[in-house]
């Protein structure tokens, strides 16, 4: 195995794309709990506009994601 020194753009890339993926990962999350709990006793209105918060999140660290 051979040991490389990264570049500070390479490691600032792999930390963004690291911390990108936790937060996507987060959000996903976030949305199955929601939807969990919506199949039980449904959503009220706080609970759909924090589903819809979260789902224009997920979107735009997508968007984020594929333009880098």
């Amino acid at each position: 195995t051979r040991n490389r020194l990264l570049e500070a753009a390479d490691v600032t890339s792999f930390y963004r794309e690291t911390i990108d993926t936790i937060a996507q990962q987060a959000v996903s999350a976030a949305i199955t709990e929601l939807l969990r709990r919506s199949s039980d006793s449904g959503l009220d209105q706080a609970g759909k506009a924090e589903l819809a918060a979260l789902y224009s999140r997920r979107e735009i660290l997508r968007t984020g994601r594929e333009s880098v």
